[in-house]
């Protein structure tokens, strides 16, 4: 995991490196491995590590890391909210045939279909699936559904390393994804904002989001 982190880390350095802060790319790079290698000796066990909610769960670990190290350098919470951002709007930008397979894929039975099985999963186990338990919400038509996510694996891992306020900022890394994919993505409650569950819904036609900066978002509540 560890060097699959650092890849990304890595691959999207121009969208995170802090310039105004002084630290040299070399010490910035060094102090994060330290970092991250200290996080995952004390990060989530995954009883599935090859699906999405894998994902969600590895790449959470590299933000933690990540907020370790901005606060270090004493970065403010609006400045490493940004970060994360716009690392994330880096990774999943995709060419536009990508952009175009992914969306038509999303949207597909086959998508329905695993998302249906990862709730029946996720309703069995105590812990659901990597911490996360969900809902699949049917749509008013084939190019409409919704997911709600009842239970959060992310939240369980910050609010343990008292870094439950960041949280937040991860649920914004949804909407690059969706952004980058063309789908319409709205929510209006997350954990991470006092809610009791994400709301996600989903629409292959209508306004897609942008995420930062957040203030206007429904599910968004912190002002600075």
């Amino acid at each position: 995991m560890e060097k699959e982190l650092i890849a990304i880390f890595t691959k999207t350095f121009n969208a995170h490196f802090p310039t105004k802060t002084g630290i040299t790319k070399d010490d910035y790079l060094i102090r994060l491995k330290e970092i991250l290698a200290e996080e995952i000796t004390d990060a989530p066990e995954l009883d599935v590590d090859k699906d999405n909610l894998a994902t969600y769960t590895k790449l959470s670990i590299l933000v933690m890391a990540m907020v370790r190290l901005y606060k270090e350098i004493g970065l403010s919470e609006y400045e490493i909210g940004e970060f994360i951002y716009r690392t994330a709007d880096e990774y999943y930008r995709l060419s536009p045939i990508k952009k175009w397979v992914q969306n038509q894929l999303f949207f597909s039975r086959l998508n329905r279909e695993q998302i249906l099985k990862r709730q029946e999963i996720s309703e069995q186990r105590e812990n659901g699936i990597n911490g996360f338990r969900i809902k699949y919400i049917e749509g008013t038509n084939p190019n409409e559904f919704g997911v709600d996510y009842l239970k959060c694996g992310i939240c369980d891992y910050f609010r343990r390393k008292n870094m439950f306020e960041y949280v937040k900022y991860c649920c914004l890394v949804d909407y690059a994804i969706m952004k980058n994919m063309g789908i319409s993505f709205t929510r209006t409650t997350t954990p991470g904002n006092g809610g009791e569950k994400c709301d996600f819904r989903f629409a292959k036609e209508g306004r897609i989001e942008e995420g930062w900066p957040p203030t206007n978002l429904k599910e968004f509540n912190r002002k600075w």
